[in-house]
């Protein structure tokens, strides 16, 4: 269900479309032609070894991967093509929640490069910029849900279109200045973390348009309609966090990932597992009192992780090969982006599956408070570890 901030947001959105609506389109100069210069981007191959249980309860709505069921073993097979642009005075224009537009130098809009959700996009830029940027700007302002804060997209969707550019673009590209979403400190940090200094990040501002004088667009990571979380995106950030990270061979830990701290989606009878998981060993942990380099450290020390399917198993890119991964899924929302994560780093991934009775569900699959039958599950995790 949306929250009253949401709706607020919303309502505003609204209203400042209406506003546009009414404007009347600024004049452009005949001497301001739009320039895209095209960027060469290594395409990717996934195949990955896969379980056709978990990829029959999801694929329906993804065209981009199939399951090839020729071989020894099955394969989830994406084919991703990449490509980059830079665009010569362009605009960016966002309410943070319908849309990121961005428009040439004749301000219309780059139907390829911009997002948008619920509310028709506007086609023509009718505002003026507010300052103009000099040099170029990576843009990773992308999906709109790295706008609201879920920091597993702005990992997966958003700032890996940095790696992609870093590591996988045919010629180096120099890049001044990154574009990243606004009042997302978890994000500043994590960028931070991967190098980038603090007077070449930019924040997106809400309502307001910025120029600049050159704006490079990546395509997106997992391709047009994918969940696959890709090979290179995980070696990007591993090598990047490689300082941080314990040799795997001392890996001693097993972790359970809780969402205390999240807004939605949590077991009512937490403590209760909490309770018998640390019975068997495990350590619970609450990942956003967590810096990206401290999560590094962390995973790159266990040996066993539970969690709820969402955010906080995006962790698990930093786990050693061989770690043991119990991935605790409603039966509304089945997804096996983190599942591809530990296909990739030959993790041994087991999907617990329970009946999601939460009364959200019908007006937001990601929402509800969840009764978990603790018995059942931890009689599915006995299986594999020794107790004790």
């Amino acid at each position: 269900m949306a929250s009253m901030q949401q709706l607020n947001s919303l309502r505003i959105a609204v209203s400042e479309r209406a506003k546009d609506w009414l404007r009347k389109p600024p004049s452009v100069s005949s001497d301001t032609p739009s320039q895209l210069s095209y960027i060469s981007v290594q395409n990717y191959e996934s195949k990955l070894p896969f379980n056709p249980e978990l990829f029959g309860k999801w694929h329906k709505d993804i065209s981009q991967d199939s399951l090839d069921t020729n071989g020894d073993k099955p394969l989830l097979v994406t084919n991703f093509d990449y490509h980059g642009v830079a665009i010569s005075k362009a605009r960016i224009l966002s309410d943070g929640l319908t849309h990121v537009s961005i428009f040439n130098a004749q301000n219309q809009r780059e139907a390829d490069y911009s997002i948008h959700r619920r509310l028709k996009p506007p086609r023509v830029l009718k505002r003026t910029p507010k300052y103009i940027v000099p040099g170029t700007t990576l843009s990773l302002c992308s999906p709109i849900a790295t706008l609201q804060g879920n920091f597993a997209h702005w990992l997966v969707d958003g700032l890996s279109r940095m790696i992609l550019l870093e590591d996988r673009a045919n010629e180096p590209v120099r890049i001044d200045n990154f574009l990243i979403p606004e009042n997302q400190l978890s994000m500043r940090e994590s960028i931070l973390e991967l190098g980038v200094s603090n007077d070449q990040i930019i924040e997106l501002p809400i309502h307001t348009v910025l120029e600049f004088e050159h704006l490079v667009c990546m395509s997106r990571p997992r391709g047009y309609s994918s969940n696959v979380t890709p090979g290179w995106l995980i070696q990007g950030y591993r090598k990047r966090l490689e300082s941080s990270m314990h040799d795997p061979k001392l890996a001693n830990k097993r972790l359970y990932i809780s969402r205390k701290d999240a807004g939605s989606r949590k077991f009512r009878n937490e403590d209760a597992l909490i309770t018998e998981l640390e019975k068997r060993g495990y350590q619970s942990v609450e990942l956003s009192k967590l810096s990206f380099r401290e999560k590094a450290t962390l995973f790159s020390q266990a040996t066993d992780v539970i969690g709820l399917s969402g955010a906080g198993m995006m962790s698990l890119i930093f786990c050693p090969p061989e770690t043991r991964i119990f991935e605790i899924f409603p039966s509304n929302f089945i997804t096996y982006s983190f599942a591809t994560v530990s296909a990739f780093l030959e993790h041994e991934h087991h999907a617990y599956i329970f009946e999601n009775e939460a009364k959200k569900i019908a007006l937001d699959p990601h929402s509800g408070l969840f009764d978990l039958d603790i018995k059942d599950f931890l009689n599915s995790v006995d299986k594999y570890i020794d107790k004790g």
